[in-house]
């Protein structure tokens, strides 16, 4: 009958057809980005045509006006931009001026203060320009050479320390309490000799060559592989020891590796050297027991390299050699004229 399922007419439907956005061609030429902010009544303004808040209401304007601002004390006025209909307050800004706690003194505190080489009105230039400029030094230095002021940076730095804590003294402990900044004046021990030598070494490093800190580069990482293998032969050490060691009765009776006996006679000692002697060779312990007439080293100890000319001994007796055979070795070097203990060379050994 032509009606559609909703009952409406076929007009209906073809109008709810018609309704359908058509789908915008891009013109040849034109990018996609410039397209995109093509509307259906051409470009898209850059600027509205009136102020528009967030919620789609119009908002005030701009007044030109002037503010105040707590933060300077000469009274001048500027003027900015502020919208209108805002009332308006002190400068946001003044809220970040910070002003040093300075310490000041009377006439009667000044004349307990000792001079140093100060007179009156160099005092009160030096704490005149340190509470303007904030205690920059290098500005209060410049600002004190220009007004006639010939010192140093640290000497002035001395004489503000020195001066404020002799004040802080003489008030006692009153207002410490009131502000941090001035308790640590109490505690600083300003040195202007100290002083002088950090800046001078300080100087010497920033104009130092290139060739020298390259130098000292290699020898840091010479520092640090020489620790690295200090540090693995500790290990390595001590894991010797663990594995290796002798108890502690049989090497306090060893006397001292340099040859001298312990205190109560030599007969005592060679008794308790013969004894750790033999421990450590039936043991195995690998302690270094290399000729029985010298005392026992425990493992990772300094020894002279003659201590491995070990006297030969019989296979009976611990040697690898027999009887016969270690006469003839000894007859021989009688005759080559070797000593029984030769100097300790690496060609010996």
């Amino acid at each position: 009958l032509g009606l559609g399922r909703g009952g409406g007419g076929g007009a209906e439907a073809g109008s709810k057809r018609s309704k359908k956005k058509t789908k915008r061609q891009r013109p040849k030429g034109m990018s996609r980005e410039v397209f995109n902010l093509v509307s259906d009544d051409g470009f898209v303004s850059m600027m509205p045509s009136r102020p528009v808040g967030a919620g789609g209401a119009a908002v005030g304007g701009w007044v030109w006006r002037e503010y105040s601002n707590s933060a300077r004390q000469d009274g001048v006025q500027f003027k900015h931009w502020e919208r209108d209909g805002v009332e308006a307050g002190d400068y946001p800004f003044a809220r970040l001026n910070r002003k040093v706690t300075m310490v000041t003194y009377t006439d009667e505190e000044y004349r307990k203060i000792p001079p140093d080489g100060w007179s009156r009105e160099h005092t009160d230039l030096l704490f005149l320009m340190c509470e303007r400029f904030d205690l920059r030094w290098p500005v209060v230095a410049d600002r004190c050479h220009v007004r006639g002021l010939n010192k140093t940076m640290e000497e002035m730095k001395a004489r503000y320390y020195s001066v404020s804590s002799a004040v802080l003294r003489m008030r006692g402990n009153r207002a410490a309490d009131d502000d941090p900044f001035v308790s640590q004046l109490l505690r600083v021990d300003f040195d202007p000799a100290y002083e002088s030598r950090r800046k001078e070494q300080l100087t010497r490093v920033l104009l130092r060559p290139a060739e020298e800190e390259e130098e000292e580069a290699l020898l840091l990482a010479e520092q640090k592989r020489i620790d690295a293998e200090l540090k693995k032969l500790h290990k390595e050490l001590l894991k010797f020891k663990d594995q290796h060691a002798v108890p502690s009765s049989e090497l306090d009776a060893v006397p001292d590796w340099t040859g001298g006996a312990a205190a109560g006679g030599g007969g005592g000692a060679a008794a308790a050297t013969a004894a750790a002697v033999a421990a450590a060779a039936a043991s195995g312990s690998g302690v270094i027991v290399l000729d029985p007439g010298l005392p026992v080293l425990p493992p990772g100890t300094a020894y002279l390299r003659s201590r491995r000319l070990q006297p030969p001994a019989p296979a009976g007796e611990g040697g690898m050699m027999s009887a016969k055979l270690l006469e003839k070795v000894t007859l021989v070097l009688q005759e080559l004229n070797v000593p029984d203990r030769p100097l300790p060379t690496a060609a010996v050994v």
